[in-house]
């Protein structure tokens, strides 16, 4: 197995994959079309803020299996083409947490003290004391938008310069914000209270240019605005005017909208700070957010553990020893439903007594995985199932209980059509691994769910199934094995044949022929 560092990493914390048979490839710097030509043969790739991983690139990476990011933002990778194809992608949330907060708080002072330009007139031999005359922190009013880890921490670190701070976040409920110990208000409250700003929330759309030229008008003038978050939050021309007029006093600004920032006329006003997207650029960020991700790959890799990622089944190796069974329980009996009865609907999941619950979404993700191969073949997989189904109008309920009348553990899911049908699968473990169908609508089974699988539904008389093995084995199609259930209120039966080889067409409409035969459903479960 082999990882390709795209961006600049410490190579002395390569160390963590010493031993382990995995080969690193180290091209720090490479462009964007060494990359795209050199992609396949690798299953992994480590980058940072530099490199974009774009949709051209991931469907270049024929090989890969996941994408790491040593930090927290994964504005530069396309996770939505990642996990279309799916390819795990991971990053190393709170690792440079403290870097970037502690970065936002420097900024911040630099900004209320003039320091860049008092250091820039000093090296130019003017000693101009009251032309830098700045301001204290202490009692001024700093909101910080964004509470994620930074903005909490950099929320800390203010009130302990005796800072007055107030706080938005519209994912963060006011009770979770009283308990950090300051007031959560609106967007517009936040900013015509500051004298200081500070931003700290991800690029998204809803946040692209979030400080525009309207929200600017808002605030209280005179203001100040800090961004080590991500360039494209404000907007930099709305910014350069507000600098002009005097709404904005100054400004501080680690991230830009395009980078390097070439041209832009903030980078000649006395008035912003600017570094050049140094948030995490600390040696103790650098080792903690390189040596997590790569323990992160190197686990995925040998292990299969998803840790840290942001697209996975979170779910750890020793976790998954106990739910891998199910897991491929759940996934061959939603292939089961699906081949049986496919289409748009309602599916409820439900679980019993001994199934690894606390890793519901996960079994559940495999049994979409399942139910959708037949429309979606090769797009769909377990990463991706849950989207591909709610864009197909596919509605999901999970149910569990903690036992069962009847079985130590089980599967059970549910289709309820757009017509009304409804159609219900249920499975099994017998030991650890044996996989089991028990159950189809009212038919009681003991069936494996394995290889190439004839169900016929016929009408509960003497001679249907003997009939069908006959004309199985005339045509040279071996039964491997049986199973029979009967649902006496209706009359009907049903006939489940795993069999060693998979009968043409021509042969299943035969059997559909015969008398008393209703539905003939041939499912490969090898494919």
């Amino acid at each position: 197995m082999r990882i390709l560092i795209a961006d600049k990493l410490d190579p002395r914390h390569f160390g963590a994959l010493e031993g382990t048979g995995i080969e690193v490839v180290d091209r720090a710097g490479i462009s964007a079309e060494e990359l795209a030509e050199i992609l396949p043969g690798f299953q992994a790739l480590v980058v940072r803020s530099r490199t974009k991983v774009t949709a051209e690139i991931i469907a270049r990476g024929t090989t890969l299996r996941v994408i790491g990011r040593a930090g927290t933002g994964v504005d530069n990778i396309d996770v939505k083409a990642a996990t279309a194809r799916g390819i795990v992608v991971m990053n190393t949330p709170g690792a440079n947490s403290n870097a970037a907060a502690e970065h936002a708080v420097a900024m911040m002072m630099a900004l209320a003290r003039n320091i860049a330009p008092a250091d820039a007139a000093m090296r130019a031999g003017n000693f101009e004391k009251s032309r830098f005359t700045g301001i204290e922190l202490r009692d001024r009013r700093l909101a910080v938008v964004g509470l994620g880890r930074i903005g909490r921490l950099v929320a800390e670190k203010a009130r302990g310069l005796g800072m007055k701070v107030v706080g938005y976040d519209p994912a963060l409920g006011g009770a979770a914000a009283a308990e950090l110990g300051f007031e959560l208000v609106d967007l517009e409250d936040a900013v015509g209270f500051a004298d200081v700003i500070t931003l700290h929330v991800p690029l998204l759309p809803a946040t692209k240019h979030l400080v525009d030229a309207d929200l600017i008008g808002r605030m209280k003038p005179g203001v100040r605005i800090v961004n080590c978050a991500r360039g494209g939050i404000i907007d930099e021309a709305a910014l350069h005017e507000a600098l002009q007029s005097g709404q904005v006093a100054g400004a501080a600004l680690d991230v830009f909208e395009t980078e390097p920032p070439v041209g832009s006329p903030l980078l000649e006003d006395p008035r912003v700070v600017v570094t050049p997207h140094l948030g995490a650029s600390t040696t103790e960020a650098q080792e903690i957010v390189a040596v997590r991700v790569l323990e992160q790959i190197r686990d995925f890799l040998l292990e299969g553990d998803i840790r840290g990622a942001i697209n996975g089944l979170a779910i750890d190796p020793t976790t998954r020893n106990e739910i891998e069974p199910f897991l491929g329980l759940a996934r061959r009996l939603g292939r089961i439903l699906g081949g049986i009865q496919g289409g748009v609907g309602r599916l409820t999941a439900r679980y019993y007594g001994q199934v690894p619950t606390r890793n519901v979404r996960a079994l559940s993700a495999f049994m979409l995985r399942g139910f959708l191969d037949h429309i979606a073949g090769d797009e769909v997989n377990e990463l991706n199932a849950w989207d591909l189904a709610h864009e197909r109008g596919i509605v999901m309920e999970e149910v569990t209980r903690q036992e069962h009348k009847s079985f130590r553990a089980l599967l059970s899911f549910t289709l309820v059509a757009e017509s009304g049908r409804k159609t219900t699968v249920a499975g099994t473990l017998f030991g650890k691994t044996g996989q089991r169908i028990v159950r189809i609508d009212d038919y009681n089974l003991d069936a494996i769910p394995e290889g190439k699988m004839l169900f016929v539904s016929n009408r509960d008389v003497p001679g249907i199934v003997g009939k069908v093995a006959s004309e199985l084995g005339a045509r040279g199609v071996n039964i491997a094995n049986l199973s029979l259930g009967r649902d006496q209120k209706d009359g009907r039966a049903l006939s489940i044949f795993n069999l060693d080889s998979a009968p043409d067409e021509g042969l299943l409409e035969e059997l559909r022929g015969f008398e008393g035969v209703h539905v003939v459903t041939l499912i490969d479960l090898d494919t």
